[in-house]
């Protein structure tokens, strides 16, 4: 008897499967789905019986060396197809990326040492209980895929705990920060951890629970993704807006909701987003909820014309209001959306810019007026810390050193999106948005939507807010004093169907796995035949 078996390797386009045969002593009971060891090369691999009673082949074929315990079912073996079809790689790559390496050895299982009297209880107040309760039973008696526009955490996982109690659940979470406090609050439901730090036992033997329905909840980061989704009663997967629910490094690079979307077309799972600012696909293809939303749980916002104000000084680029209020309240936090000090020179005679920062005469006209421009949070931290010598000053950046801040000091915090999962949001008592125009000035047709992302998840963990901008109309600015700016995703949509950009037109970007090579294509029948082309459909 002969097989067609895809192995679990990272193979190109065009070399999926390969043709074993079967022993007398393994032959029955292989089905479609049969998780084989078989030999590759000079080592033994995991590899899955994609065709049975396949015809003999005219060459010699090596025989599979065993069968394993797991048999994958027909829908899982779908969404393997579904992935190298849609992200044009082979079957034996799409299987690689979603059936773990059965492990040849074994690993010591790592001890969980998480202590839960030391996870943050996550409370709703008294007066929104009810509206909780309200959303849960809408979200259940729909059985669409569904957004709810969430303005409190706590919210969110009080609704996932009903879940958890009322069924199976997978939750993906876009950053390992948000696991402990979901693993505090659902610790009666034993739920299992997936994430890259586990060794090849423990993945293999979360993933192998998974496929044989023995767990009720699962939190993970989007390596879930690819477990059989399809195999819980619900999939919830918590701010899919946030940038690390994308792969970036690896090929291909998925997006969890495109992957939770596919899993919801193969398999009828109740697919549920808790969103801040949703993205524009999604917003024009899942139903929002906005139950949770409320104009009370906004905070004091104040929207500050640059244009009319000037900076403090040279290098403090916040406003005189700012200061003042900076000096007022206990702890603070600073948005920048970028690092450095001085980025560039310009001259004070000729206006000439240099990017050359060492330089001390204009190479146009000679003159040594040179000036420093541009700012980012190290500049601003050192002019704040001759300005509050007595207060401390942090930097939190994707560089910076992991410290414990002792909020009772007082501390004015200065951070980018990497100091998101870093603050106790709680304790601070007043935040900024110290640059906005650069970040909607981005050569990049997403730019808006990213840049309104951002806003709004600094803004929806604020009591005051206040937000510097040379353009206080622009409609993400505008979009930003809203509960829900809705009119800004019609109005998206409309410029994307004008301009054929995603999600109103197929676009993707491919690049040559050799050469680097990068192109554009709007139509998937461009892709060139050359495997060696890698696609990103996830823009």
């Amino acid at each position: 008897m002969y097989v067609n078996v895809i192995p679990l390797i990272r193979s190109i386009r065009g070399k999926d499967s390969f043709t074993y045969s079967l022993e007398e002593r393994i032959k029955g009971g292989v089905v479609r789905g049969q998780l084989v060891q078989i030999p590759w090369r000079s080592k033994f691999v995991t590899g899955v019986v994609h065709e049975i009673d396949v015809v003999k082949p005219t060459f010699a074929t090596k025989p599979i060396k065993k069968l394993l315990d797991v048999s994958l079912d027909s829908m899982y073996m779908d969404f393997i197809e579904w992935i190298a079809e849609y992200y044009c790689i082979a079957l034996s790559h799409a299987a690689k990326l979603s059936i773990p390496e059965a492990p040849k050895k074994k690993y010591a299982l790592n001890k969980d040492e998480t202590n839960m009297r030391d996870v943050r209880t996550l409370t709703v107040s008294r007066n929104r209980i009810s509206v909780v309760q309200k959303t849960f039973q809408s979200l259940r008696e729909s059985h669409e895929s569904q957004t709810v526009l969430y303005q409190k955490y706590p919210e969110v996982v009080a609704l996932i705990s009903g879940y958890a109690k009322n069924g199976s659940v997978a939750i993906i979470v876009p950053e390992e920060s948000y696991i402990d406090e979901l693993r505090g609050h659902l610790h009666s439901y034993a739920p299992h951890i997936i994430t890259s730090h586990l060794n090849k036992t423990e993945m293999y033997s979360l993933w192998k629970s998974a496929v044989q329905s023995e767990a009720t909840a699962y939190i993970g980061t989007k390596r879930l993704a690819f477990f059989p989704l399809h195999a819980f009663d619900t999939i919830c997967i918590i701010d899919p807006e946030d940038q690390s629910h994308k792969q970036w490094d690896g090929n291909p690079r998925y997006h969890t909701q495109t992957i939770a979307e596919a899993w919801r077309e193969l398999s009828a799972s109740h697919v549920v987003y808790f969103s801040q600012a949703p993205r524009l696909d999604q917003f024009a293809s899942v139903e929002m909820n906005m139950n949770l939303l409320s104009e009370d749980l906004l905070p004091d916002m104040r929207i500050i014309d640059l244009s009319d104000n000037h900076f403090y000084s040279k290098d403090i680029p916040l406003t005189l209001q700012i200061v003042e209020r900076c000096r007022e309240a206990s702890v603070v936090f600073l948005w920048l959306n970028k690092k450095s000090g001085y980025d560039y020179l310009v001259c004070d005679d000729c206006g000439t810019l240099s990017e050359d920062a060492s330089i001390t005469v204009c190479s146009s006209c000679g003159g040594k007026n040179m000036q420093s421009r541009g700012y980012g949070t190290t500049r601003l931290a050192a002019g704040l810390a001759e300005l509050f010598p007595d207060r401390p000053i942090i930097e939190l950046t994707k560089d910076s050193e992991i410290i414990a801040i002792e909020y009772d000091k007082n501390p004015i915090i200065i951070g980018t999106r990497y100091a998101d999962s870093r603050v106790q949001w709680q304790r601070v008592d007043y935040q900024v948005i110290v640059a906005t125009d650069y970040l909607l000035s981005q050569p990049e047709f997403r730019s808006a939507e990213l840049a309104l992302q951002q806003f709004i998840r600094i803004r929806n963990r604020c009591v005051r807010l206040d937000v510097q901008t040379y353009s206080p109309e622009h409609p993400v600015i505008k979009a930003l004093g809203q509960l829900f700016a809705k009119s800004w995703y019609e109005n998206e949509l409309q410029l994307r169907e004008r301009f054929k950009l995603p999600p109103a037109h197929f676009r993707a970007e491919i690049r040559h796995r050799d050469t680097a090579e990068q192109r554009v294509i709007t139509e998937l029948d461009q892709l060139p035949d050359n495997p060696d082309w890698l696609v990103d459909r996830e823009i």
